[in-house]
């Protein structure tokens, strides 16, 4: 038995513990389960004995003389042998549909080099037909030997004619071969896209890799996803989600279309996991119009819409105050404007709308911050953007700053294995926020369920130092 049975959901509720026994024995429980701590995340109850379950449902968590009540002849009996039970954990932040996609295309998780890229796309090019376009996700270069982002050239060598797209793994950037920038009508005299950036060499020649929204110049190549590849993303991505023991997800940037099929899949009982999703920003008027949905018995919630301020740091998006270490001429870039993105939070606000940010340097913090003080007249705490600079300005900074405590605000890399690379791109005294349910005067990062490490944490916990890390 797995040494923490993270799988089974807790739906606490008090009306639960506070039921006469009398009433609760009048069934048995399917199962029930002692042996062991068992961790409720209900601060008035932080520890319980024994759990019992009937029809998929917890409708006792107490002790353990309270759980013998509801023993009947066909329980099952669960000793977990001093083994720890938690409530279900939730991923905060995860995208769906890409999960799937990896796993239904070439997958490049765990590539230990370019090398080992470019190797797995040699050994799928048998199977590829001639003119076929190849798509694959997962690379991510922290690590590598060869100390750079995949390149064009790196494909070329093993895939000359047919047209190859892989995505690197933070969905933040893609990297093409020749035959594909070629049939896409990218070269080096193709306009920037606003919030983007197209990768060139000291040389200033293309490199074929593309950042942010820039990557939608491969739009017109990208192979045509079917309304049935759609549903079987999501079908895998949520297979893939339930191995790792998560119980609930954060869909991020969740296509409405997604969101149908999620309901429709909930609906037959097919969605093995809770889902809350925020739609992309293209979406918002469908949202808005519709209003908060709930649908398969509160097993997809949608409530939310997802906005980037800028990119990710691994791939020198992040917008920060100072150019990065390794790039000197490069601060990052900004993907929405302000004007629009202050009327879509107000429009949200006045819809019952949550807005999930994206925003991981320390100026594009400042500049999210400074929108939301427009849509709310004031932020909570009523700072300026002028206080605001002055906290994310470099760690001690923050340290004295904040009255909340000694707060460092870290970046969403906890989300992905960047973190020896961050120390190589960002500036010594440098602060940028990550999503481990840190909160700065009203502004909270991704993780909005209870948080555990080791024990219980209260909600949106303000974290010290790199704790959030352990």
């Amino acid at each position: 038995m797995s040494k923490v049975l993270s799988r089974l959901t807790f739906g606490l509720a008090l009306a639960v513990l506070s039921q006469p026994l009398a009433a609760l024995a009048a069934t048995p429980a399917d199962t029930v389960i002692t042996g062991g701590p068992i961790y409720t995340a209900d601060d008035a109850r932080p520890k319980a004995e024994a759990v019992a379950v009937s029809a998929g449902r917890i409708i006792y968590v107490g002790d353990r003389a309270g759980a013998q009540a509801l023993i009947g002849p066909k329980t099952e009996l669960i000793d977990l042998k001093g083994a720890s039970l938690y409530p279900g954990f939730t991923d905060s932040h995860v995208h769906l549909d890409g999960v799937g996609d990896r796993e239904l295309t070439l997958n490049l998780e765990g590539s230990h080099s370019a090398a080992e890229v470019a190797a797995r796309v040699k050994a799928r090019m048998p199977s590829v037909k001639p003119g076929e376009i190849l798509f694959g996700r997962g690379w991510i270069e922290t690590g590598w030997p060869e100390k750079r982002f995949l390149q064009a050239s790196d494909i070329d060598a093993v895939a000359p004619d047919n047209p190859v797209i892989l995505e690197r793994a933070d969905g933040h950037a893609m990297t093409a071969n020749t035959a594909a920038l070629r049939l896409a009508g990218i070269s080096e005299a193709t306009p920037v896209p606003f919030g983007g950036a197209i990768n060139r060499d000291p040389q200033g020649h293309l490199t074929g890799m593309l950042v942010d929204n820039a990557m939608s110049l491969l739009d017109k190549v990208r192979p045509v996803e079917t309304a049935e590849h759609r549903v079987q993303a999501l079908k895998v991505g949520m297979a893939v989600e339930n191995r790792h023991g998560w119980t609930g997800v954060h869909f991020m940037s969740a296509p409405w279309g997604d969101v149908m099929a999620l309901e429709a899949l909930a609906a037959r009982g097919e969605a093995p996991l809770r889902v809350y999703a925020a739609v992309d920003r293209e979406d918002v008027d469908k949202l808005f119009a519709s209003g908060p949905r709930s649908a398969g018995d509160g097993r997809i919630v949608t409530r939310a819409i997802k906005l980037y301020a800028d990119g990710a740091l691994g791939s020198r998006g992040a917008a920060l105050w100072a150019p990065y270490s390794d790039d000197g001429a490069n601060t990052g870039l900004f993907r929405f404007k302000d004007d629009d993105t202050r009327a879509v939070l107000a429009d949200a606000a006045a819809h019952g709308i949550q807005v999930c940010t994206h925003a991981i340097g320390d100026r594009a913090n400042a500049i999210t911050l400074e929108a939301i003080r427009h849509a709310r007249g004031r932020l909570q705490s009523g700072m300026t953007s002028a206080d605001i600079g002055a906290l994310v300005d470099n760690a001690s900074a923050a340290m004295g700053a904040s009255p909340d405590g000694a707060l460092v605000l870290l970046n969403e890399a906890s989300a992905y294995p960047h973190g020896s690379h961050q120390k190589q791109v960002v500036r010594e005294g440098s602060v940028v926020l990550m999503d481990c349910g840190c909160s700065v005067h009203g502004y909270t990062s991704d993780i909005s369920r209870t948080m555990i490490f080791g024990a219980p944490t209260p909600r949106q916990r303000k974290v010290r130092g790199t704790a959030c890390l352990a």
